[in-house]
C-alpha cells in the first residue's frame, strides 16, 4: 500500500506561525513537529531605540527630523515572515511533508507568496486569506475543509 500523502498545514501572520499536519482523507489535523515561531507584535514606537535623527534644511537655517527608511514594525513583520518561508523550504527538502496549505492574515499571505522558495511554490495545494492564527485546532480544520479533505 502506497504511503499517504503527509499535507504541513501552515497558520500564521506577521507575528506568529503555527504548524499543523494531515497524514490523509478524513485522518483530521494535528500538530507538526516543526516548532511554532513567534516575532514580535510591538508597535514601532517600541522597536525604535532612539529618536529620529536630524538633519540641516538645504535651504534656509532649520532642522528636521529625518523619518528612517522603513517602519520598524513592517521591518520585524517581513524578517519573520522570511523566516517562516524558509522553515517550510527548509521542512520540503528534508522530505517531511508531501503538500502545503496555507492560512494566513492577507496581507501575510501576500508577503509570503514572494518569499516561496521553488520547493514550496510547487507543493502549495491551497491557500486560505483568513487570520485564524489563536484559533483553536478544530478551526484551523474548518478552515482548510474546502481545500484540503480533513
Amino acid at each position: 500500500m502506497p504511503a499517504p500523502t503527509v499535507t504541513l498545514v501552515v497558520v500564521a501572520d506577521g507575528a506568529r506561525a503555527r504548524f499543523f499536519e494531515n497524514k490523509g482523507v478524513g485522518k483530521g489535523i494535528e500538530k507538526a513537529k516543526l516548532a511554532d515561531m513567534d516575532g514580535t507584535r510591538a508597535p514601532s514606537r517600541d522597536i525604535d531605540a532612539d529618536r529620529p535623527g536630524r538633519s540641516w534644511s538645504g535651504s534656509g537655517g532649520g532642522r528636521h527630523g529625518m523619518q528612517p527608511p522603513t517602519d520598524a514594525h513592517e521591518h520585524a513583520e517581513a524578517e519573520f515572515l522570511r523566516e517562516v518561508a524558509a522553515a517550510v523550504e527548509e521542512d520540503l527538502t528534508r522530505g517531511r511533508h508531501d503538500r502545503i496549505v496555507v492560512v494566513a492574515a492577507p496581507r501575510a499571505l501576500g508577503s509570503l507568496r514572494t518569499l516561496y522558495g521553488s520547493r514550496t511554490k510547487a507543493a502549495i495545494a491551497g491557500e486560505v486569506d483568513k487570520n485564524i492564527v489563536d484559533a483553536d485546532m478544530d478551526a484551523v480544520a474548518r478552515a482548510i475543509e474546502h481545500v484540503l479533505a480533513v
